[in-house]
C-alpha cells in the first residue's frame, strides 16, 4: 500500500482517530464504532449505544452493548491500549467532546448515518491506489491473525472482540487460503 505524502499538521483529527481505532485494535463493524459515545461512568449505560469509558479525562475502555451479534455474545469490553488512548484523548480534547457526545459526530453533532463511508473517506485521504473499507480492514486483520499459531481459546477471544463466532472467523481463513 502506498501512502500519500501529508504534512502531519494537515491531518484531520477525526481522520487520525478513525484510522487509529481501526488499526490499533481489533476492527469492529462500522455500525458498532459509529455508536461509540463518551461516558464518564456516572451515567447508566443504555443498550442502544456503545461507549468510550473515561477516567480522569482519558479514554480507558470501549464497551460494546449494541452490535450485530450482541444477542449472542452480550457486552464486550476492550481495554484501550496506551497508543490508542493517546490518539483518542487528543482527538476528544481538540473536538471539545463531553460525556454523552458521540465519539464520531457528523457536521450537525449527530451520530453518522453512513459511518462506513466516513471510514473509507478517512483512509482514502492518506492511502494511494487502494480503496480501504471497514470490511477490508476486518478481513485483513482476521486473515493475518489466523496465520499465527494460536490456541483455540485465543482464537475464540479474538473472534468475540471482533463480534464474530469462531466459525465465522475461520471462514476468513478458508477464504485467504483459497486465494493463494
Amino acid at each position: 500500500v502506498k501512502l500519500n505524502k501529508v504534512n502531519p499538521k494537515d491531518i484531520d483529527p477525526m481522520d487520525k482517530a478513525i484510522v487509529a481505532i481501526y488499526t490499533m485494535i481489533q476492527p469492529r463493524r462500522s455500525g458498532s464504532v459509529s455508536l461509540l459515545t463518551l461516558s464518564d461512568r456516572r451515567t447508566r449505560l443504555s443498550k442502544q449505544y456503545n461507549y468510550v469509558l473515561m477516567k480522569n479525562k482519558t479514554p480507558v475502555k470501549l464497551v460494546y452493548l449494541k452490535y450485530k451479534t450482541d444477542k449472542v455474545y452480550g457486552k464486550v469490553i476492550v481495554k484501550i491500549p496506551r497508543d490508542l488512548r493517546k490518539v483518542l484523548k487528543e482527538y476528544i480534547n481538540v473536538m471539545g467532546l463531553k460525556a454523552g457526545n458521540p465519539l464520531f459526530m457528523d457536521s450537525k453533532g449527530n451520530y453518522h448515518g453512513n459511518f462506513s463511508k466516513r471510514v473509507t473517506q478517512a483512509f482514502g485521504k492518506y492511502v494511494k491506489d487502494k480503496r480501504i473499507t471497514v470490511n477490508l480492514l476486518r478481513h485483513s486483520f482476521i486473515s493475518d491473525y489466523l496465520k499465527k499459531n494460536t490456541s483455540v481459546a485465543d482464537k475464540k477471544r479474538v473472534a468475540r472482540l471482533c463480534g464474530n463466532s469462531l466459525g465465522v472467523m475461520m471462514l476468513y481463513d478458508k477464504k485467504s487460503n483459497t486465494k493463494k
